[in-house]
């Protein structure tokens, strides 16, 4: 455990901290004076994805409310129920207000949760915290090392036999100064001398390292001596950004072999020890060209946080904010939003007003959490800055793009429309960036007229804009652009595949954004729920909830709650609908001040689908007070609520309105006639037979004659009776229209019909309906009476096949099928492992070709894969051979998918994985040893330890010898508790 600029353990902390040993470190140090209260929340959210923490880092960046206490209670939050150690460096440097979150943070921390302050001083109201309280506080007297520790350190750190007494000198003359101890037994391993000189015996600890400093500068020659005073304001070192910003190559090594001790602090970095650090600082400023050219190579490092920090600390605030002005859009977003946020909170109003491409970072980074308000305060204040004329049109024109496109989003098409269609005639195609954005917007607001003519303007224009997305690695605005011509166009025309197609190439386009996805996610689940597809959409709802629940993100719960309860009032599950419904409305956020009122009469008009009359009402009412843009949604709601139950005849004057508005969209016209029929009948018009024929004749022309019955069930069955009458074919072709079927069969088994539970008796009927299903669909009627009746004579074993499919057939329908001497399933039945088979099988060809598509795909399958298959049955004998080779499928996609999250930093999610796949397959040592690893990165030695002890007993019981990488880990996992 490295407790900040200390350097080495304490031993006396360590009997201290023991029993939080097993839990992560969040370790953090104010490496200059000044910190606010602001970024001290962003540089505890920083320490915890550096050691791979990242759903601890999510869930801050989710916080709600925003804000510095906010960020610290989501991440409290997350923590809820498990053990941490948070560590706050050199905390004389935090400012006032930063003191008194620190002081909040402590009185809000759980049993198993500490907070460890260090620093040289006590700054007041940190001082009065108790060390036998959740916060203990360090200062330089409780650091000093004790006598036996100075001779531990200099055996075990630098392999220096030191007697008792010279330890003690060594003590004496440091204060126990851990800094200058660890110093001077470097310099007398690098130089091959005494512990110290006679002259510094006497001498303070102070004094003792500012010598032995000095001693070795002396050793370096110029112009590395020079650079290393330089290097020492830098936070973080690397060879390579060392060189860069000093021109001397090779100056670690050089400092490493002279003496000065470095510290590594993850990721191949690492730091001057703390007092060292300060002591190099305090000889002067770094050169403004040195603090510039680290700046950049930290930039193109991957740390612009560091980058622009450096250079505010600096005072060199325009840089800091030119710096952040040369990010591009993937950079900025890969910032986030409140380290963006948090860094343009540190620069001068008129600096930050110079560079108003910093709030225009800003404000797109708002998208992806739909923070609408922050996005508004943005942009309207980098229109300001720029002026009129402006002072830069090219990025007002960029500016003004995100503002159209808000416009569009805000329900204004018409005004959203002209503005990006100006500017687009005032920016040249070298501009290509923001063209694609103008035709994005231009697409989003031809997408709200949902004409033929108009929607097939939108697909021209966003198929352009994802074009050139893919072509500029814009991957998110790729996927967004995507959903919206899946959601907003396909989707509306009817072209349902379409639209399914277009939402896959989007969540292909953002593999490694699982808030993204998330939503991504619960529009294609829409787009599903619309077909009645109701097993796929649950899946893909049931994927996007649990990252809403891992990340704390309130606005993807609200979303799979939403989209939840569209699908249960189809299916007519009348509780469930308003469970859903409640679990939406209890996730409120910004999301709600959005669609809230397309939200509320969503709602309404699916409770009114499953008779909740009453309650419908209530939130037609509330969405009418709540509507400021969703008037065409509250309007439908009204309509569709009084043609089932309201006065009829004002049903057919506002579904006359709705079929005429601009914004009906061709997939609801059938529907909007449907209910314009049911009205008709309830007040005894005789329109109402060809009103139900023209619904019927609009829902098939979309080449889906069957949604009237999905989406309007209970009003179609109502009216086929009048259709019928006529000898119209549609009638007949719906009222024998049978939904397609699906035979569940992983995690446990169940058949549904059109998202309908349907009843298998129990007996030999379900064991074949499992049997032919578990073959891929077909098997011989041998095969089948072998498996079942092992025991009986062929004639006897036909006479039961045949009285098992009759009674199969009478309680299920046509679920299994005899076609000669095969048994097969109905063409309109479909199995959830052929679903997981397919979708495996595409996932491991992308991965084969190395596309970066392919863990998207590996995620889709895994979805899908509740359980082993058949798990009610272990000791059928016919079922064991899918069985496992399903699970090794499963196996192959959770390696895939922790080694993707690996490589992007995401251990929390890799260890996930990796866990999952261990309950899988418990008896392969290798994922517990890749788990302890990743648990090791992050600080968790005790779950580490576990891991790899459970490795130990699987290779113990297997009796087979122990392999190379076991070994290693355990000798590192007791060097590592013997340092502590």
């Amino acid at each position: 455990m490295v407790v900040g600029g200390a350097g080495y353990g304490k031993s006396a902390l360590a009997a201290e901290s023991a029993e939080f040993l097993d839990v992560p470190v969040i370790s953090t140090a104010l490496e200059s004076a000044g910190v606010s209260a602001a970024l001290l929340p962003h540089r505890l959210r920083s320490a915890a994805a550096r050691v791979g923490l990242s759903d601890l880092a999510a869930r801050m960046d989710q916080a709600a409310p925003p804000g510095p206490p906010g960020v610290l209670d989501a991440m409290l939050e997350a923590l809820a129920g498990s053990g941490a150690m948070i560590v706050v460096d050199e905390v004389q440097y935090a400012e006032p207000e930063a003191l008194a979150l620190l002081t909040r943070l402590a009185g809000q921390l759980g049993a198993d949760q500490r907070l460890l302050l260090i620093g040289r001083e006590a700054p007041l109201g940190i001082a009065s915290l108790r060390r036998d309280s959740a916060a203990m506080w360090l200062g330089t007297a409780d650091l000093a090392m004790t006598t036996p520790e100075v001779a531990s350190l200099c055996q075990q750190g630098f392999g220096l036999t030191v007697p008792a007494a010279e330890a003690e000198r060594l003590r004496a003359a440091t204060g126990g100064w851990t800094a200058a101890v660890v110093l001077a037994a470097s310099q007398a391993k690098s130089a091959d001398q005494p512990l110290l000189a006679d002259s510094a015996r006497g001498a303070s600890g102070s004094q003792v390292l500012a010598g032995l400093v000095e001693q070795i500068l002396a050793g370096i020659p110029e112009p590395a001596r020079s650079a290393v005073t330089e290097v020492a304001h830098l936070p973080l070192l690397r060879e390579r950004i060392v060189a860069r910003a000093t021109g001397v190559d090779g100056l670690l090594a050089t400092v490493s072999q002279a003496g000065l001790p470095l510290q590594e602090s993850g990721d191949g970095w690492f730091e001057l020890i703390g007092p060292v650090q300060h002591l190099l600082v305090s000889r002067g400023p770094a050169a403004t060209g040195v603090l510039t050219a680290a700046a950049a190579a930290y930039a193109e490092e991957g740390r612009p946080d560091l980058a622009v920090g450096l250079l505010i600390g600096a005072g060199r605030t325009s840089d800091a904010a030119a710096l952040l002005v040369a990010m591009s859009p993937p950079e900025a977003e890969r910032l986030g939003l409140d380290e963006l946020t948090e860094l343009a909170g540190r620069l001068p109003a008129a600096v930050l007003d110079e560079h108003p491409r910093v709030l225009l970072h800003i404000a797109r980074a708002c998208e992806p959490p739909a923070a609408i308000h922050r996005r508004a305060q943005a942009l309207d204040r980098a229109l300001a800055a720029l002026g009129e004329p402006p002072s830069d049109p090219a990025l007002a024109r960029e500016v003004k793009a995100e503002v159209a496109r808000d416009l569009v989003r805000d329900d204004h098409p018409d005004e959203g429309g002209a503005l990006a269609a100006a500017v687009l005639g005032q920016t040249p195609f070298a501009e290509e960036r923001t063209r694609a954005r103008l035709l994005e917007t231009l697409g989003r607001a031809a997408a709200r007229y949902k004409d033929d003519e108009h929607l097939a303007i939108a697909a021209d224009q966003l198929m352009m804009a994802a074009r050139s997305y893919r072509n500029q690695g814009l991957w998110s605005w790729l996927a967004y652009t995507l959903t919206i011509l899946g959601t907003w166009v396909h989707a509306n025309r009817g072209a349902f595949d379409q639209a399914v197609a277009a939402m896959d190439e989007a969540l292909e386009a953002i593999p490694d954004r699982r808030q993204q996805r998330a939503v991504l996610l619960t529009f294609r689940a829409e787009v599903l729920n619309q077909v009645g597809r109701y097993e796929e959409a649950e899946a893909n709802l049931a994927e996007a909830e649990a990252i809403g629940q891992v990340i704390g993100d309130v606005r993807v719960r609200a979303y799979v709650a939403w989209e939840r309860a569209r699908g249960l009032s189809q299916q007519g599950d009348g509780p469930g609908t308003l469970a859903a419904i409640l679990t939406a409305e209890s996730s409120r956020s910004d999301w709600f001040d959005g669609c809230g009122g397309e939200f509320l009469a969503d709602a309404a008009d699916f409770l009114d689908r499953v008779g909740y009359r009453d309650l419908a009402q209530e939130y037609l009412d509330r969405a009418v007070l709540q509507s400021e843009h969703e008037d065409f949604e509250v309007e439908r709601a009204t309509a569709l609520i009084m043609a089932r139950s309201g006065d009829p005849e004002k049903a057919e004057r506002r579904l006359l309105a709705l079929a005429a508005s601009p914004w009906c969209e061709p997939s609801e016209r059938w529907r909007i006639q449907l209910l314009r029929a049911l009205a008709a009948g309830r007040r005894g018009d005789s329109a109402a037979t060809r009103l139900a024929i023209d619904a019927l004749e609009l829902a098939a022309r979309l080449g889906h004659p069957e949604l009237p019955l999905i989406i309007e069930r209970q009003a179609a069955t109502s009216l086929l009776g009048l259709v019928d009458a006529t000898g119209h074919p549609l009638a007949t072709a719906l009222a024998t229209m049978t939904f397609p079927v699906t035979v569940s069969l992983l995690g446990g088994f169940a058949v549904t019909r059109g998202g309908r539970a349907v009843d298998v008796p129990p007996g030999q009927g379900r064991q074949l309906v499992k049997l032919v299903a578990t073959s891929g669909g077909r098997l011989t009627a041998e095969a089948a009476m072998e498996a079942l009746w092992p025991e009986a004579d062929p004639d006897a074993s036909a006479n039961r096949l045949r009285t098992v499919l009759n009674r199969l057939k009478d309680a299920a329908g046509d679920v299994v099928m005899r076609d000669n001497r095969q048994l097969c399933l109905s063409p309109d039945v479909h199995t959830d492992v052929q679903a997981f088979t397919d979708d495996a099988r595409r996932a491991l060809l992308l991965a084969a070709g190395g596309s970066r598509e392919a863990v998207s795909a590996a995620r889709a399958a895994l979805a899908r894969y509740r359980g082993d298959l058949l798990p009610d049955d272990p000791y059928e004998a016919w079922a064991e051979p899918p069985r496992q080779r399903l699970r090794n499928q499963a196996l192959g996609l959770l390696d895939l998918c922790a080694d993707w999250a690996a490589r992007a930093e995401d251990l929390d999610e890799a260890v996930r994985c990796l866990e999952r796949a261990i309950d899988l397959a418990p008896d392969e040592e290798e994922r517990y040893l890749s788990a302890a690893r990743h648990l090791l990165t992050q600080g968790r030695r005790g779950a580490a330890r576990r891991m790899v002890q459970r490795a130990r007993s699987v290779v113990e019981n297997l009796g087979v010898v122990p392999p190379v990488a076991l070994i290693r880990l355990e000798d590192q996992l007791r060097r590592r508790a013997m340092a502590v």
